[in-house]
């Protein structure tokens, strides 16, 4: 591996926010790190490499990478050039029939800015009533029927976003111990760095529920959401 490619993950590695690992959320972590980046006709070698430096227990095989997560479980990552990110994650080892790039091996390249996606930000509660009085006012609540929280979330945040105000999407995965669930905060245009918690089914969240102002992952962007429920391939 060229001396430069090496300085170039390094320096990755300390400007990288979104490879701090998690037992409950590995998997989300790992895609969301591979789609950070892209790197057209990137080697297993290479791959390999990158990931090492973020922290993972990651070697190479004849065409593809092994990651061994914390919990003990395996993932096989197979560089793929053609398709957004650094490689498509597979829970059984690839066949070698499986496409790879045939590019010229290129320069990392950050797709996904540092910051966009937080993890386990807590955003602090508002404590303007009328602000609250304000949001609630906007729409009519459920605005989603109850289970239907995705939708919810995209409908209230495009509400908000037209009445100019700033907003996060907040999202909990699902998992063994806990339910999935997403919802929006609301920035308080008059006290800045304060919001205001909305369920999509309940309405404004007023109460000292410290769920609904924190979250293992927030974005402005709704597009990333996919990004949290990663594609693991078995064919």
């Amino acid at each position: 591996m060229k001396y430069g490619l090496l300085i170039s993950l390094l320096i990755i590695f300390y400007i990288c926010d979104l490879c701090i690992l998690s037992y409950a959320n590995e998997e989300i972590d790992l895609n969301l790190l591979l789609s950070s980046y892209e790197g057209k006709g990137i080697t297993v070698s290479d791959l390999a490499t990158f990931l090492t430096v973020h922290g993972y227990n990651a070697k190479s095989s004849d065409n593809y990478v092994i990651v061994k997560l914390h919990s003990g479980k395996n993932l096989y990552l197979l560089p793929d050039g053609t398709e957004t990110g650094l490689a498509s994650m597979w829970v059984v080892p690839p066949s070698s029939q499986a496409k790879q790039s045939g590019d010229k091996h290129s320069e990392l390249k950050m797709t996904i800015k540092d910051g966009e996606i937080k993890k386990d930000k807590t955003y602090t509660k508002t404590a303007n009533k009328d602000f609250v009085e304000t949001i609630r006012k906007l729409t009519n609540f459920p605005v989603a029927p109850l289970g239907m929280c995705e939708d919810g979330s995209q409908i209230l945040g495009k509400t908000y976003k037209n009445s100019g105000y700033n907003i996060y999407y907040m999202v909990h995965p699902n998992s063994d111990n806990h339910p999935g669930h997403m919802w929006v905060v609301v920035e308080d245009p008059d006290k800045k760095n304060t919001w205001l918690a909305v369920d999509s089914y309940s309405g404004p969240v007023t109460k000292d529920d410290d769920y609904y102002y924190s979250a293992p992952y927030s974005f402005q962007d709704n597009n990333y959401l996919k990004l949290i429920d990663p594609v693991l391939r078995v064919s």
